[in-house]
């Protein structure tokens, strides 16, 4: 298994094209990548200001995952609309024209977008209690844990406390999966209560 830790500090940050909010990417697939390139996978988080219209990725899948603010409205035009709940993930086209509808001030939302034809994704919401553990196994080529509140640690030696806007990478290969003995797994424990959000990429084979 191989290990990235990121923090607030590394990632880069942009506004959108139309000016209507500001992203942070969390991370990128391949690490060299940019948005010209057709990139695997990548994760980001947004500061939504204004309504106005998201940027189309033709050939992606986007999940997107609503964490503050005031309601937001994903309008598809005829591919319908959807008023997105606070922690709960929601699956569309990067094909799909798509409009944000904001309801009453700002929001912020974490996105995974991952390229239709070479992999699939996956975004899932956790609290963790207090002097609890986690115990999490590894299905993925790919898992990112971001810290969106409290405190955690790992049982991966060399890892300091993850904090709030942490994020930790975890790449396996099939012999880590495969390893009935030793399985990829990590153990995330919550010196307080913390909510961290887990991105799953699997490459299609």
């Amino acid at each position: 298994m191989e290990f990235t830790h990121r923090t607030t500090a590394d990632y880069l940050s942009m506004p959108w094209k139309n000016g209507g909010g500001h992203t942070k990417q969390l991370a990128i697939c391949p690490k060299t990548a940019s948005l010209a390139d057709p990139f695997l996978w990548r994760l980001s988080f947004a500061e939504i200001s204004l309504s106005g219209p998201f940027s189309t990725f033709p050939g992606y899948d986007r999940h997107i995952v609503q964490v503050a603010g005031s309601p937001l409205r994903l309008d598809h035009g005829e591919g319908g609309a959807k008023d997105l709940c606070l922690e709960q993930p929601y699956f569309f086209s990067g094909d799909l024209s798509t409009s944000c509808i904001l309801q009453n001030g700002p929001a912020h939302d974490i996105n995974l977008m991952v390229r239709r034809d070479a992999a699939y994704g996956d975004l899932k919401v956790n609290s963790i209690e207090a002097n609890s553990t986690l115990h999490l196994l590894l299905d993925s080529d790919f898992t990112a844990v971001f810290i969106l509140s409290g405190h955690v640690c790992t049982q991966q030696k060399g890892f300091p406390q993850l904090k709030q806007g942490d994020i930790l990478i975890v790449t396996t290969d099939a012999e880590d999966r495969k390893n009935a003995r030793n399985p990829a797994a990590i153990e995330l424990r919550a010196s307080e209560v913390s909510t961290v959000i887990f991105a799953d990429v699997r490459v299609r084979r």
